[in-house]
């Protein structure tokens, strides 16, 4: 039997990383610090994303206290909690250049706030640094965050095929409710 193979389309191969802005940002990452979603998450798109300058800023550290089947993030005991984070990511935000920096967390169950307050003191750092600056950040599980919600793949309503545990639904509801709460308390957040 043969098998005739067929060519790849353009748009579904994924170069190489290795252009300028992709080793500028690379270099920040690693001077700052810093984690992304882009790396811990290993995303195939990284050298695409990065060339044009985006990523997704990973703030808590870079170990999650949950084991998702569906995410490819370090998970275990987390760190130390690093204080200094919030003003790194707004400095490398304002060096980027960026009109709108994503930030999102690892959970970290091990905190009393789930990092609620590393979070507010990421966007209060980046909005006193680089003031025109959007922060869209997708909460993981903490529902105690107030500002610019969006849900993450993490609190969907309809559970993914593998890798769910029985009490995402229970979460899924919670962080719901929260996105209720805050669109009552303050009309101008914007809540998907």
């Amino acid at each position: 039997m043969s098998e005739t193979l067929t060519r790849r389309p353009e748009w579904l191969k994924v170069r190489l990383p290795g252009g300028p802005n992709f080793h500028d940002l690379s270099g920040l990452m690693r001077t700052q610090t810093l984690h992304t979603v882009c790396e811990e998450a290993r995303c195939p798109n990284i050298g695409e994303c990065w060339e044009r300058r985006t990523a997704t800023f990973l703030v808590l550290g870079n170990v999650c206290t949950r084991n998702c089947g569906y995410c490819a993030i370090m998970h275990g005991l987390p760190t130390e909690l690093d204080l200094a984070e919030p003003e790194r990511v707004a400095e490398a935000v304002d060096a980027m250049g960026l009109r709108h920096a994503v930030i999102t967390s690892v959970n970290r169950d091990d905190l009393k706030d789930g990092g609620a307050g590393v979070f507010a003191a990421t966007i209060r750092a980046i909005h006193r640094r680089t003031p025109s600056c959007t922060v869209p950040y997708a909460v993981s599980m903490m529902t105690s965050v107030v500002g610019a919600f969006s849900r993450s793949s993490a609190s969907r309503s309809r559970p993914l095929p593998s890798g769910r545990r029985r009490s995402s639904s229970t979460r899924w509801n919670v962080c719901s409710a929260s996105f209720r709460r805050a669109s009552s308390i303050v009309p101008a957040v914007v809540t998907s």
